[in-house]
This record gives structure tokens, sequence and C-alpha cells, in this order.
């Protein structure tokens, strides 16, 4: 019997797919508009353009969980009615981040010239281009910051959808802003620019849409013993995404230190489309934590639990394994279309494992949102620290002796690393046998898939196509043929029914006029 009411279960299906095309949408605008960014603005400064990225991540990290706290502790005071408490978090918590804002962009104007002449490899010809991209930074930083609890109150009302679309929206404009800026022959310093106006045409609408669920503000008011709450909360979650910021940022820096920039560029854009594929295993996993979060508070029984945990690991391998094999056996082919051949020399087989990694990711991000639902945040930030410290050690070898390659490799041990232990504290936790996940490990679709690639890779040399045409053809018949056996052959009948009910409810309702 299931334990989780019935409109849970509605609620997050429309979440996952809400998600999942807002971030497709966005996937789409990046891989049409990076080929022209990266052509135009050069290698070298398209590098400086994702080491300033890096380090603005790095300042992020300043809010010591207080987003995750925030979105946690509104939830309950909105499912309790508990107006007044709501206020005093909410109040306390915009204050922390004006004054977290503050602090950070001056401590990114100070380090900035030290960054940027002593730090990086930073061609001469672009160290003061760079200097005034990082203090447009600043901005972006300060502004990005003041999102975070307006945002904290979309969740809190369980509109995820409307959180998404202010991401589609930051998403889709932020490149095209960057190819106007880059256009108008503004270079780095547009591309920064055309970050900041994002992030501050994101802040407006996230205020709007907030202001539209939550009416009743109330004065301001700062609280310590509330601030405490969610800091208390927020402690291991900090330290888990201290830990995930700097794994996801130190190869970049280290080869801006050891290499170069523009190996920092080809790198990243071998990573580029990999790492978006996030899309499918966040919209999964940010859409399940409220249904698991119900089903910790009933008590469900670690089989009822273990079940829905293999249909959403299930659900994100099954979506993954398509675009993850294609961009194994066709990644070199996509980069040289996409971006240029040097591109596809250098970053060939970094995409090819990168999007392995994923597969890895994808069943991480699942077993993160369960000890995080059974109030074990600790074990997350355990498992990403004890990944961390097998990575940080290779990573640094394999760069100085394997370049790229190294990074990467070192990346996809750090993603098993972590799914080992997660696995380790699930059996602990739930008492769920880490063989019972042995078929999703080992599943066979994945298999059969690798299979025919491998086959439709070996015919690449035999034909005295051009790049293109062997890329649509061979890739796109592998892509449609992989995409078709997943949804016909991987999923059940059952599974396909219960997604198109999903979706043809949800836009029957919506296109119901109301009374």
């Amino acid at each position: 019997m299931d334990t989780a009411p019935p409109h849970s279960r509605t609620s997050t299906s429309w979440n996952i797919f809400f998600n999942l095309l807002s971030q497709a949408i966005i996937l789409g605008t990046a891989f049409l508009t990076t080929p022209y960014i990266v052509n135009k603005l050069g290698e070298d400064a398209y590098g400086v353009v994702i080491l300033i990225t890096t380090f603005l991540g790095y300042l992020g990290l300043l809010e010591f969980g207080l987003s995750d706290a925030l979105i946690r502790y509104l939830t309950q005071c909105i499912a309790t009615g508990e107006k007044e408490k709501f206020r005093i978090f909410l109040w306390s918590s915009v204050i922390v981040y004006v004054l977290i804002g503050f602090l950070g962009g001056i401590l990114l104007t100070i380090l900035t010239p030290q960054i940027v002449y002593y730090f990086l490899s930073i061609p001469s010809s672009l160290q003061q281009a760079t200097m005034i991209a990082f203090f447009i930074g600043a901005g972006s930083f300060m502004i990005n910051l003041l999102i975070q609890p307006f945002r904290a109150i979309l969740w809190a009302y369980g509109r995820i959808d409307l959180a998404a679309l202010v991401v589609l929206v930051t998403g889709v404009m932020q490149p095209l802003m960057a190819i106007v800026a880059i256009s108008l022959r503004y270079g780095v310093v547009g591309v920064s620019a055309a970050t900041f106006f994002t992030n501050l045409s994101a802040f407006l609408l996230v205020v709007w849409l907030a202001t539209r669920l939550h009416r009743s503000w109330g004065k301001p008011v700062w609280d310590t013993t509330s601030l405490k709450t969610l800091f208390r909360y927020g402690g291991w979650l900090s330290l888990a995404q201290i830990i995930t910021q700097g794994v996801s940022s130190v190869d970049k820096v280290l080869m801006g230190r050891y290499l170069s920039a523009a190996m920092v560029g080809y790198y990243n854009l071998s990573l580029t489309i990999p790492l978006k594929l996030w899309i499918i295993h966040g919209a999964f996993a940010s859409s399940a934590f409220p249904l698991l979060v119900s089903l910790h508070a009933q008590k469900a029984s670690s089989v009822e639990v273990f079940r829905i945990m293999h249909r959403f690991a299930r659900g994100v391998q099954l979506l993954l394994a398509p675009i993850v094999l294609f961009l194994v056996f066709f990644g070199g082919l996509l980069l040289h279309v996409w971006i240029n051949e040097r591109v596809a020399y250098h970053g060939r087989l970094s995409m090819g494992i990168a999007s392995l990694s994923m597969l890895l990711v994808g069943m991480n991000a699942i077993l993160h949102v369960l000890v995080r639902a059974w109030e074990r945040a600790d074990l997350s930030a355990k498992a990403y620290l004890g990944a961390a410290l097998v990575y940080l050690p290779i990573l640094f070898l394999l760069i100085k002796r394997l370049g790229i390659f190294g990074a990467v490799l070192s990346l996809f041990l750090y993603y098993a690393t972590e799914l080992f232990l997660l696995l380790l504290f699930t059996k602990g936790l739930l008492r769920i046998p880490i063989s019972a996940w042995l078929t999703l490990i080992l599943n066979r679709h994945l298999l059969i898939l690798a299979a025919l690639g491998l086959g439709m890779t070996s015919l690449q040399p035999l034909l005295a196509w051009s790049p293109l045409w062997k890329l649509l053809v061979i890739g796109g018949a592998y892509l449609l043929f992989s995409w078709a056996y997943v949804w016909f052959i991987g999923f059940s009948r059952e599974e396909r029914q219960s997604i198109l009910r999903m979706l043809l409810s949800r836009f029957g309702r919506e296109s119901v006029p109301s009374s």
C-alpha cells in the first residue's frame, strides 16, 4: 500500500516534467550559442570567462548552507500555519544575505589584482579586461545572493515549477546577452556585464513571483535564535556544498595554474554537455525530496522506500543512457562540428569519460536525497568528504602527468568513490543491502546499447564522409534507435502509460478555464 498521498505523486511528476523541459531549453540555448561565443572571444578569453565563473562560485560558499535550510523551515512554517515564524525566518535571512553579499563583494574586489596578475596565467593583453570583468562579477555575486531567500519562498509553497521558470529565464537570457555584447566587441567585459544584467532581471522576476505567493511580509526583523536554527541545520549542507564546489572547480584552477587558460577552455568545452545532463537527475532528485520527506514522516517501511527509490534511480538511468552513450561514441565528432577540430582533438576522450561519470552522478543524486530526507545530512557531507580525500591527491598528480585526460579520469574516480560510500550509508540507515542495487549498476539495457554503439562507431573509418554527415547519419541513427529502445523496451507498459497520463491530465486541467 502506498503511503504517500496521491496528490504528492502527481505534483512530483509535474515538477520532474517541468524541470526537464526548462533545463532542456537551457541546454539547447547553450549548445547553439557556445560555438559563437568561443570562436569570437578566442580560446584564452573563453578560458578567462570560465575562471571568473569559478571564483564567483567559490564566493557562493559564504552563505554556509543558509538557502537549503531556509527552504526547509519556511516549508514547515507554511505547513503549520505559523505566519509570524515565517516572517522572522525570512527577514532574518534577508538581512544576513545583504551582509554576506556586501562582505563578499569587498573581498573579491580586494583580491582581484592578486588573482589576475600573480595567481593565474592570464595573457598580458587580457589582464586589464579580466580585472574589470572581476569587478562586475562582484556585483553579480551580490545580486545572486539576494535571489536566494525569495527563491526559498517559491520552494516552500511547493512551486518548484516557478523556481524552474526563473532558472529558465536566466539560462536563456545570459548567453543571448553575451552574444550581443561580444558582437559589439566588448569581449570578456561584455560577457561579465551580460551576467550582471541577467542576475538583476532574475532578481526582479523572483521577487515578483514571491510576492504573488506570499503577500503578507510584515516588518523586517532580526532574530539570532532563528538564525542559529538555520545555520545549525545548514552546517552539514554547507560542508557538502564546500566540497562539491571545490571538486567542481579545483580542476580548472589547477589547470589555470600549471597548464594554460586555453587548456581550461578545452577542458570546459569537453565537459559542458556531459555536465548539463544533471538536468535529468536534478529534476528527479529535487522533485523526489518532498515525497521522501513525507514517507519518512509517515514511517514508511524500508521495502516501500526502496521500491520508490529504485523507480527513481531506474528512470534517471534509462533517460541518461541514450545521451551518455551517444557522447561516448560520437563526442569527438560532435566537438568537431560544434566548435572546431582543435577542441575535438583535445577533448574527445574527456567528453567520453565525463559522460560515463554522469551515470554515477545520477544514482548518487537520488541517494543523497534519500539520506537528507531521513534527516541525515551528515551522511551526505561525509560521502562528499570521503570521495574528495581520494580525489584531490589523484587530481594533482594526474593533471601534471596527463593534463586534461588526467583531470577527467580523477573526476570519474571521485564519483565512483562517492557512490560506494552512499551505498554503505544507505545499508546502515535503512537496512538496504548493496546487492539490491546491482540490477541498476549492471543494467542489461546499458550493455546492449553500448554494444550497438561500438558497432556503429566502427563504421566511421569506412565512410569517406565529412564529420557533419557522419554525426547526422550514424550518430543520429544511433540516438533515435536508443531512445526508441529505452521507451519501448527499457520502460514497461505501465511506466509508459503513467508518464502519458501525467502529461495529459496536467495539460487537461490547465486548459480548463476557471469559473
